[in-house]
């Protein structure tokens, strides 16, 4: 979620690039490597395991572009600096989770989520600690 604004911009600019973008998307289409991906962190392969919903969204491919898409990952950094301003991470990720507990008392906490790209089972597990 949260990563220095430089390596987002460079990431932003390799991603406009057309040959980088065909080529993500050819990877990501594919349900074999996508599976390889998924199951590398095994956090998030018993997230995927738990959450079938969540598991067809990881392998359909139009949501993958949509997902990979600069304009999306344009969108998530402008999101994220909402968060950050001039903290560190540390901080920008309990500014994150102050603003979703609020929104978990308004039963809005999922919605919060995916509005500004956060992971709401994240969200839930730093809450257990």
């Amino acid at each position: 979620m949260f990563g220095s604004t430089q390596d987002t911009t460079s990431l932003s600019q390799i991603m406009q690039n057309p040959a980088v973008s065909q080529m993500m998307q050819s990877l990501l289409s594919n349900p074999q490597y996508m599976n390889q991906i998924l199951g590398l962190n095994s956090q998030q392969s018993n997230m995927l395991g738990s959450n079938s919903q969540l598991r067809e969204m990881m392998q359909n491919p139009e949501f993958i572009s949509q997902l990979t898409s600069p304009e999306t990952m344009q969108l998530a950094e402008a999101e994220k600096a909402q968060f950050s301003r001039d903290y560190s991470d540390n901080l920008a990720l309990v500014r994150a989770y102050e603003a979703w507990k609020e929104a978990e008392r308004d039963v809005a906490g999922y919605e919060y989520c995916w509005k500004n790209f956060l992971f709401a089972q994240s969200m839930k597990a730093i809450d257990a600690l």
